[in-house]
């Protein structure tokens, strides 16, 4: 599960996802960014066609990284630590299809959100450096980072001896394969904790499902991408390693929501909601 290899995730999975904003029936809600409880340090990074504006350095510690999409598509920035000495051009260089080196590890980020929206997500940064990447394609097919949508940067200082999270009121856990939520989603605002306790990277993806559609049939439109998007995605976290976490925000309206893991397997390749790793979660 090398960089490369993320390209073939989108490529064969969520490949068309979100790739056009001018298919969409409405446009996507901000999010809210604050996670107040635990004061964090929030950093922001612009994304853009086909770039990322982000500090050349970054505290370290408990961090908001608050996405800006101010591009004309989809984008979600994945956060990547690399191993001592390594740098982005090391992680770009890696293989189709080899196995996840000891040096790469996938740590969260903020997901997808629509042009002009704002996500984010939160976790522990520790020193060290770092890279973000979009793996979401454009119509045409070819993934952002494959135009050049990767960025590097430096988690500098010391980490606090006891950094202190967020206080989640929702706590949604990822496993082989399938969401498993702590307590019912409710509407209103949420500070959701991810936890990876598979066997494999997952990722967190929330769709905002329109009226008497299903998550069927949001990830059928992903692979046409004929008509209309059946939601709009609302950001939630990109792929943890497992046994890593992350946090996010949320606002949630009464309606439909879907969860969905758009990772490719380890052993077979396929998308994890193939193997049931979507969920239809109601708000009344």
């Amino acid at each position: 599960m090398n960089g490369v290899t993320r390209t073939s995730i989108v490529l064969a999975s969520a490949g068309l996802l979100l790739a056009s904003s001018a298919c969409r029936p409405e446009e996507a809600p901000q999010q809210d960014v604050s996670l107040a409880a635990a004061a964090p340090n929030v950093v922001t990074i612009v994304a853009t066609d086909f770039a990322y504006q982000v500090p050349a350095e970054i505290p370290a510690g408990l961090t908001t990284l608050a996405m800006v999409n101010q591009g004309s598509e989809a984008h979600h920035a994945q956060l990547i630590k690399l191993g001592e000495g390594k740098r982005l051009a090391d992680f770009l260089a890696l293989e189709e299809g080899g196995p996840q080196p000891s040096w790469v590890s996938f740590v969260g980020g903020p997901n997808a959100a629509d042009p002009g929206a704002t996500v984010a997500a939160t976790s522990i940064l520790e020193p060290g450096h770092y890279a973000i990447v979009c793996w979401i394609p454009s119509p045409d097919g070819v993934p952002h980072i494959a135009k050049g949508m990767a960025a590097e940067f430096d988690v500098v200082g010391a980490l606090p001896a006891q950094p202190v999270e967020p206080t989640a009121d929702l706590v949604i856990t990822l496993a082989d394969y399938g969401f498993l939520l702590s307590e019912p989603l409710t509407a209103g605002s949420h500070t959701i904790r991810v936890d990876n306790e598979g066997g494999q990277g997952h990722e967190v993806v929330v769709v905002k499902l329109m009226p008497g559609k299903t998550p069927e049939d949001f990830v059928a439109w992903v692979e046409k991408m004929e008509g209309p998007p059946p939601g709009n995605m609302l950001g939630g976290v990109v792929d943890l390693d497992p046994g890593a976490h992350a946090f996010f925000s949320l606002d949630v309206e009464p309606g439909d929501y879907a969860l969905i893991c758009f990772l490719p397997d380890a052993k077979d390749g396929k998308p994890h909601f193939v193997h049931g790793m979507m969920k239809l979660v109601r708000v009344t």
